[in-house]
Parts: C-alpha cells; sequence; structure tokens
C-alpha cells in the first residue's frame, strides 16, 4: 500500500474548530461555587447517585431599573448567594453581600425574580435544598423585596415549609393580577425515591403566600420534581403547569374549573426518565412550543426501555421501621439488583448471615435474597427511557417526538440554552451538563463539553467542530446582554463561573 496511489487526500481543515465564542470567563464575574463536603453515601450506601450537588443556579433580570440587566447566582452551603450589578461601562459590581450572607448556611438551588407586590419592580424569591438538612430553617424558601433595586429580606412571607425544594414556577393562577408560587420538590431526605412535598402557594397580596395545593392539585406529592414550569403549550391564553423529574414521567397538568387536570398526551405517556430540566423553544417558528427535556444519558451501565425498566423497590427491607430503595435493572434480559454484597450489607447486615461468600452472593435470585413478600410488595417507580428527548408540538396538546443525535446521550444534560450562534437568525440549541458524584460502578458522565445542535428539515445534527469547551458539570445556563455583546453565562458547580461572548 502507498500512500501515493491514494485516490484524494484527507481534509485536515474540516478538524478545526469554528470561532464562534471568546472565552471571558477569567475576568468578568469573580464568582466561586463552593461546594461543602457530603457525606450522602455514607448515609445511604444503596442511592446510585447524590442530590447534594445540583447548583448554582443563574437568573437575569434588570433589578435597579437602569436597561441594564444584573445577575444573581445561588451558593452552595456555607456560602452566600451572590448578586452582581452590571455598571454602565459593561464592568459587574457585587452588592448587597451583607443581606444575602444572612442566609449563607442555606444552598440555594433556584431563584425567580418576579413582581410580588405589584409595584413595577422585580422581586426575588429563593429556594434551598442539597441535601443536606433533614429540615429547618436552612430550607425555608425566602423572599426579597426590591426597594429601589435594594432587596430587604420579608420574613414569614411564606407558611412554614422547612423542606427541600428544587425548582420554583410562577403565574397568577387565581387571575386575581398578583403572581402566585408553584415550588417543586424532588428530594426526600431519608428515602431516595420517596415523594415529597411540592406546594402551589396564593399571593395573598400582603408581601405573604398561603397553601392552597390541594384546592388546585389531587395532592402534594407529585414526584421527584426536578423542574416545574408555568407555559402556555396550546395558545389559548392559559399556561399549562408542566413538571418532570426522577423516576416519573413528564406531566402535563390544565387549569380548568379551579383545578389543575393531568392531561393525556399519547407522546409523553411512559415517559418515565432521570429527568434534569425541561426547555421550551419554537424551533420551527410555527408559534408553538416545543419541548426539549435533559435526562440522565445511555452512557453507563444502566439501559432503560418499557420492556426492560430500572425499577426503584420502596420498602422496609431491613425491617427497622425505615424505608430502603433499592435499584435494579435488566441484564441479559434478567432481572438484577444494582447495588454490590458489600453495599447492601452496609444498609441491611443481616444479608451477611444469608450469604457468607460473594460467590454465593452472585449465584443468588433476587427472591433468594429478600422475603419474596417484602420484594413483591415494595412501591416500585419506573423508567422507560434515559435519553434526552425533543417533543414537537402539533398542536391541540400533541406532540411528535424528535430523534436526537446519539451524541446528546453520551451525558446526562442538565441545562439547556436556545439562541443564535452563527447569526443566521436561526435559534441553535446549546445542552450543558455532565454528573460526577455517582455510584462508583456507573464512573463519572463528564463527555459534555457543550453541544450544539443545529435544526434544519425537521431533524437535528450537531455541530461537531466549535470552540465552546466547556468543564466540569454545568447545572444552569443563561445568556445576557452586556453593551452590544451577547455573553453565555453557565453555572459551573464547585467551581467559577463560566462565560463566552459570542462572536457572530
Amino acid at each position: 500500500m502507498k500512500q501515493s496511489n491514494a485516490i484524494s487526500k484527507f481534509d485536515y481543515t474540516i478538524l478545526n474548530s469554528t470561532d464562534l465564542f471568546e472565552n471571558i470567563s477569567s475576568k468578568k464575574i469573580p464568582f466561586e461555587h463552593y461546594e461543602y463536603q457530603s457525606y450522602e453515601f455514607s448515609r445511604q450506601p444503596l442511592i446510585p447517585y447524590m442530590n447534594a450537588n445540583l447548583g448554582p443556579k443563574v437568573s437575569i433580570a434588570d433589578i435597579n431599573q437602569d436597561g441594564l440587566n444584573d445577575i444573581f447566582i445561588g451558593n452552595a452551603k456555607f456560602k452566600p448567594s451572590r448578586l452582581f450589578v452590571q455598571q454602565a461601562d459593561g464592568s459587574f459590581q457585587s452588592q448587597q453581600e451583607d443581606v444575602f450572607r444572612t442566609h449563607e448556611k442555606n444552598e440555594d438551588l433556584d431563584q425567580k425574580f418576579i413582581d410580588i407586590d405589584n409595584d413595577n419592580d422585580l422581586d426575588l424569591i429563593v429556594i434551598s435544598g442539597g441535601n443536606e438538612f433533614q429540615s429547618g430553617v436552612a430550607l425555608q424558601p425566602r423572599l426579597y423585596l426590591n426597594d429601589n433595586g435594594k432587596f430587604i429580606f420579608k420574613d414569614k412571607a411564606f407558611p412554614v415549609l422547612n423542606q427541600q425544594f428544587n425548582s420554583i414556577a410562577t403565574t397568577d393562577v387565581n387571575q386575581d393580577g398578583y403572581i402566585d408560587v408553584f415550588l417543586g420538590a424532588g428530594i426526600d431526605f431519608n428515602t431516595f425515591g420517596q415523594s415529597p412535598k411540592s406546594y402551589l402557594l396564593l399571593n395573598q397580596q400582603s408581601n405573604s403566600f398561603k397553601d392552597a395545593t390541594r384546592a388546585y392539585l389531587s395532592s402534594h406529592q407529585l414526584g421527584m420534581i426536578r423542574d416545574a414550569q408555568f407555559k402556555d403549550l396550546n395558545n389559548d391564553g392559559q399556561v399549562e403547569l408542566i413538571i418532570a423529574g426522577h423516576f416519573m414521567p413528564i406531566q402535563v397538568f390544565e387549569l380548568k374549573n379551579n383545578s389543575f387536570e393531568k392531561i393525556n398526551i399519547k407522546a409523553l405517556e411512559n415517559s418515565n426518565g432521570l429527568w434534569n430540566t425541561i426547555h421550551f423553544v419554537d424551533i420551527d417558528h410555527d408559534g408553538l412550543q416545543d419541548i426539549i427535556a435533559g435526562n440522565f444519558g445511555t452512557n453507563t451501565k444502566l439501559k432503560a426501555s418499557f420492556e426492560q425498566p430500572l425499577k426503584l423497590h420502596l420498602n422496609d427491607f431491613n425491617q427497622n421501621g425505615q424505608a430502603e430503595s433499592l435499584l435494579s435493572y435488566f441484564h441479559q434480559d434478567k432481572e438484577v439488583l444494582f447495588n454490590t454484597k458489600d453495599e447492601l450489607v452496609a444498609q441491611i447486615p443481616t444479608i451477611n448471615k444469608k450469604f457468607r461468600s460473594y460467590k454465593a452472593f452472585a449465584k443468588a435470585e433476587i427472591e433468594d435474597v429478600f422475603d419474596p413478600k417484602l420484594w413483591n410488595g415494595a412501591d416500585k417507580k419506573h423508567v422507560y427511557t434515559l435519553e434526552t428527548s425533543f417533543y414537537k408540538n402539533l398542536g391541540n396538546f400533541n406532540f411528535k417526538s424528535v430523534n436526537l443525535p446519539q451524541d446528546v446521550q453520551f451525558s446526562s444534560v442538565n441545562a439547556v440554552l436556545d439562541t443564535d450562534v452563527n447569526g443566521d437568525d436561526l435559534p441553535e440549541l446549546i445542552l450543558t451538563g455532565n454528573r460526577f458524584n455517582l455510584n462508583t460502578q456507573l464512573g463519572q458522565l463528564d463527555a459534555n463539553h457543550g453541544l450544539i445542535l443545529k435544526y434544519k428539515n425537521n431533524r437535528f445534527s450537531v455541530w461537531k467542530n466549535h470552540n465552546l469547551n466547556l468543564k466540569g458539570r454545568i447545572n444552569s445556563a443563561e445568556t445576557i446582554k452586556v453593551k452590544n455583546e451577547k455573553w453565555l453565562i453557565f453555572g459551573s458547580n464547585n467551581d467559577s463561573l463560566q462565560i463566552r461572548k459570542l462572536l457572530k
């Protein structure tokens, strides 16, 4: 074989990245997210992943009505969240640090800028979680009222909740002219997989909120919610409540006769996943909001389908009055336990008496390990898909699933942006994520360095060569206008912000 006989030469220029962005992370916004060390695996050795590293959330708003957008970033436990106010020269100044330092014990996971008191400025609601506290004031939602660009903490604005929350969604539910709040919860401190209480809170028009969950929803316990949003999906002028989370499907609730009723959407049937985020975009400019939902990804030993799902089994297998959570999956068409013998023994010591050797345990069936009555009688939650998914809105609550490139599934997707990155007036999707704090059997999900998807002729393709080059675990993403520039701001767990300036 001789190189001279080759028909054509490889064009190495196609490997060169397209310079769409400038990395300006190091010099613009001095914020560092410091993640406090968690002992979640020691406390719950059977869990497949930790739930303590979900920040930081980045939010953008003009808090002082000067026409310039400002930035609020939630921080981890024992570190205060920060407000950066944009200056006329395009720089950012940290302000009101004392206000937020008062609650630095909280691990802030989400926030929303909304006008609570109808005085034409943006107030701030902050929620906390992180699976660091079982209960207490460090988990209580907080309201900061905006007084001419200065935030004032309003004590006792919310009923005593003192539990973890992951997501805030806001709208005027009862049409009284005041914004109401939905707080989505996804993590129960004691039992992984247990559905915690989520809340719908009505604005009492006095800088306070009242629990109205049971008046509008069938239950407080709606699942292990990771994201909740209000969005008008059928263009009738009325928003729907959309929720997604872990071991649950994507669900849409329509407000009818003063209550939220679940809509049966065929494309979302059996959509049970490990959903991290839901993002809405009109990808084809037809006036309808499409859905892209970020999932866990398929790049681990865990696989899921409707026929062979992941299953989470909740029961008191140890017979000590406290429920355990056991994950199973299918391997070579056979349902098997996820946890190793050592992991199981750490939580259920009696297994050591039943199986004296690893060899004996390896040969055992699930029914040999656990009492069949306990196993079969356990509460079960299912996952049928681990793939990040796109649902095209066809109108009238009809959706069609659109295939995404395989590259999307190589890691978890935690946040999505839609923005025009190349100046063609069409939106591209930027998918970010990764997840590090997994059971050792799963390794790390670290293959996402910022994935850009282009949409054309009813299909998505991956923009292969670009210089976005994100690193670490990205948990939030936003765009902001700074002077005549567009910046992309990425909230990186246990790291500084990653900021890219669009060059087109």
